[in-house]
Order: structure tokens, then sequence, then C-alpha cells
């Protein structure tokens, strides 16, 4: 059994602010779960699921003192947000 038109609609909305903070600059994993007050659990999985999508590349950086996974939009998904 899929997904209902609502939960979809959710999943895309979360993907979208995920990915329109990501251009504006707030690209770590721990960064967009502060600024979009959402649980780990929900950040975590969409940016595995934009990776897994081709939206989205990681790697780990160092970020206030910390290695960082940190994440940049590809051209597929700046395409996704003109």
């Amino acid at each position: 059994m899929g997904i209902s038109y609502y939960q979809a609609l959710e999943i895309n909305k979360t993907e979208n602010l995920i990915i329109g903070h990501i251009y504006k600059g707030c690209n770590w994993d721990f960064g967009l779960q502060r600024a979009l007050n959402l649980k780990p659990g929900k950040v975590y999985g969409t940016l595995r699921r934009l990776e897994r999508q081709g939206y989205v590349t990681s790697e780990y950086k160092m970020v206030e003192n910390r290695m960082r996974r940190v994440y940049q939009l590809t051209d597929t998904g700046m395409d996704r947000i003109k």
C-alpha cells in the first residue's frame, strides 16, 4: 500500500523547505533542523531521500568546530527551485 495524497503533499513541502534553505546557505544537518524547527528524523530522512533522488550531495566539513555533514544542491536540485 502506498502513501496517501496528503502524505505525499507533506513530503513534497518538507523537501521544498529543505532545498530552499540549502539554496540560501543553511546547508548542514543540525542547522536545517534548527532553522525549520523539525524533528531530527524528519530532517535526516528527507536529506537522505533528496540525496538518493540526486537533488543534493553531501560531504563532511568542519562547522562550528565540529565535523558536520554539509549539503549542496546539484544541478537537478537547482532546477527544482526554478
